[in-house]
């Protein structure tokens, strides 16, 4: 009987123990209500255009990339962020952004780098990108050596419903 009660007891413990390994490693993490601060927080990749991970990404339909850039009015004023086609104040793209993204599962951006815009306003943009929590991979466009899919024939973004 003693036997018996003590094969019960390392059962239970072993059982205890996989269970708490499974349920640790594999347990599946809601895609919001992330708490913000740094520590938790998955850091953001950049990646070269160039590189595998967006060489493949660029090989996906035209409709699921998103390109993001700094359009310069003058030399004075704040450039404008491009998104594809849309032309929008800094506000506003975070805002279209957030829209974007918030149905995919992949959130991957393409970022391009324009050499003619201040570097400051670069900076910032580049800042924003990894700031955001629904940006989870920058993929920075040198347009002096962009992939070969780069540019886009046409990149016009769904419309999305108001909420």
């Amino acid at each position: 009987m003693r036997k018996i009660g003590w094969i019960a007891g390392c059962s239970v413990a072993l059982l205890s123990v996989l269970g708490t390994f499974l349920y640790s490693h594999y347990q599946i993490q809601p895609l919001s209500g992330y708490p913000l601060d740094s520590a938790s927080e998955p850091r953001k990749r950049v990646h070269k255009a160039t590189d595998l991970f967006c060489r493949e990404w660029g090989e996906r339909p035209v409709s699921r990339i998103v390109i993001v850039e700094l359009v310069q009015r003058t030399s004075e004023m704040r450039p404008l962020i491009s998104i594809n086609t849309e032309t929008q104040s800094w506000p506003e793209a975070q805002e279209r952004l957030k829209q974007i993204y918030s149905t995919r599962a992949d959130r991957v951006v393409f970022l391009v780098d324009n050499a003619n815009v201040d570097q400051r306003y670069r900076s910032e943009l580049m800042d924003l990108m990894r700031q955001s929590p629904i940006i989870e991979d920058v993929c920075v466009i040198d347009p002096e050596n962009p992939p070969s899919w780069y540019p886009p024939p046409d990149v016009r973004m769904p419309a999305v419903a108001a909420r």
